[in-house]
């Protein structure tokens, strides 16, 4: 551990990884793990409890080269994988686990028993309701929100599920037990409900499906085809620098 503030706390059975840098007026509650080389921002609260009069805690767990900015809060029993970010104000509560290169943005929340997939990105101010499932390599973007409650209020609680690789725009709403196939892409502001194949261009209110995805005429500067989109990005991703369908093939992953 490095680069301890006099202003950390740090709880009971509390494991921290070398390399390991905190910012002022850190809070880290009992049963927590932080691997090496994190970088723990001012104000963060790790393993924060909902249930103050539990005898324990959950193990709350941070994978290595995690980058924790400042005022993000982590309930106790949430897992993050390694190298993931997390953004300013960023909330996970109970029991979500987060995969590896993740990131997670401003003001972003996961309000608990959430699964993100490797690779995927919640940007700014995206609401993901508890038991929602999201697949890797997922882009979700700006004021998405996952609902879960077909009857509110109620208790009986249905999770979003999101295949790998879609792509859910901004102001998008997700209504509870929505199931998204992979490869799709759901518009800008659209309300979507039911359960959509994969390779589906979704849009409206409500929404429905246009036609495929992969067949949709959206095309880049250089006249290709956009979609499937790992064919033409590859920032910070697996196969950057190599081939799509050389990668996919040895990670036997199909297109649809």
């Amino acid at each position: 551990m490095s680069n301890q503030s006099s202003q950390v706390i740090i709880g009971n059975n509390v494991i921290i990884g070398k390399n390991v840098s905190f910012g002022n007026f850190v809070i880290i509650y009992d049963h927590v793990e932080i691997g090496d080389n994190c970088i723990i921002g001012d104000f963060v609260i790790i393993g924060e409890t909902s249930n103050p009069q539990a005898s324990t805690s959950p193990l709350t767990k941070i994978g290595k080269s995690c980058v924790i900015r400042s005022h993000s809060l982590l309930y106790a029993g949430c897992t993050l994988g390694d190298f993931v970010h997390l953004g300013n104000r960023a909330t996970i509560r109970e029991f979500s686990l987060v995969g590896n290169h993740c990131s997670i943005g401003l003001g972003a929340e996961l309000q608990g028993n959430c699964v993100i997939g490797d690779y995927s990105r919640l940007q700014s101010f995206v609401s993901v309701g508890q038991h929602t499932k999201i697949g890797r390599f997922v882009f979700i973007y700006p004021y998405a929100v996952f609902t879960n409650d077909p009857l509110p209020p109620s208790t009986q609680l249905e999770g979003v599920e999101i295949g790998d690789f879609t792509q859910v725009s901004a102001g998008v709403i997700l209504l509870a037990g929505a199931s998204i196939g992979k490869f799709s892409l759901i518009s800008v502001n659209s309300k979507v409900g039911g359960m959509f194949e994969d390779d589906s261009f979704i849009e409206g209110n409500p929404g429905r499906r246009i036609g495929k995805l992969s067949k949709m005429p959206f095309f880049n500067k250089e006249g290709k085809r956009h979609y499937p989109w790992p064919y033409q990005y590859s920032t910070n991703m697996p196969w950057q620098g190599l081939d799509f369908d050389d990668w996919a093939i040895k990670e036997n992953i199909s297109l649809f």
